[in-house]
């Protein structure tokens, strides 16, 4: 029961924190900020290795329904996501353009679409596990960051995020406030 209503719950709760970071970013990203390392007890290290200019491929574990703001939360200027075709779909489409987010659709053109955006000089975020960990554990990634990479050579920004499956794991309907403290490391660029 908890798993079905906990899907829908998250998947308006994704929809609902990409429109809003897309249009609002800049006055909310400290609002945010503040309210997930209140909430959330969330620790951001490795600032100085986050690119200030040029296009970078993000990379990270992917732990909670959180995950997409919380590594965003660091950046002057917010990545373009690539989301499952199935909950970009549930975006009205006057915000589909606002989001910034490459859908994956069986059969699409997903990395002729982010090679096109890397070179226009844009950031791309991957969750590489293509899922959101269901035990907690970092499970094997999909090649097309390695495709992507391959095609542009643009930099990568690896990151680990930690903690966030403790906080919101993809079982519960709701984040657990003030439980384990969310850690997102930032390491340095690999070419």
């Amino acid at each position: 029961m908890y798993k079905n209503i906990s899907a829908k719950v998250a998947n308006r709760v994704i929809i609902f924190l990409l429109i809003i970071s897309r249009v609002l970013w800049t006055p909310l990203r400290y609002t945010l900020l503040v309210l997930c390392i209140i909430l959330f007890r969330l620790r951001i290290k490795g600032l100085r290795h986050v690119p200030q200019s040029g296009s970078f491929i993000l990379i990270a574990n992917h732990q909670s329904y959180l995950d997409c703001i919380v590594v965003s939360l660091a950046l002057n200027r917010l990545p373009h996501y690539v989301i499952l075709g199935s909950v970009y779909n549930r975006v009205p489409k006057f915000f589909q353009q606002h989001i910034k987010c490459i859908p994956v659709q069986p059969g699409g053109k997903v990395i002729d679409t982010a090679v096109d955006i890397l070179n226009k000089g844009y950031s791309i975020c991957i969750f590489p596990e293509g899922r959101r960990t269901p035990d907690g554990k970092v499970h094997t990634f999909k090649r097309g960051f390695s495709e992507l990479h391959k095609r542009t050579d643009v930099q990568i920004l690896p990151v680990r995020i930690s903690g966030a499956y403790d906080v919101w794991p993809t079982h519960k309907p709701f984040p657990a406030i003030l439980s384990a403290p969310i850690v997102v490391d930032y390491f340095a660029c690999i070419k």
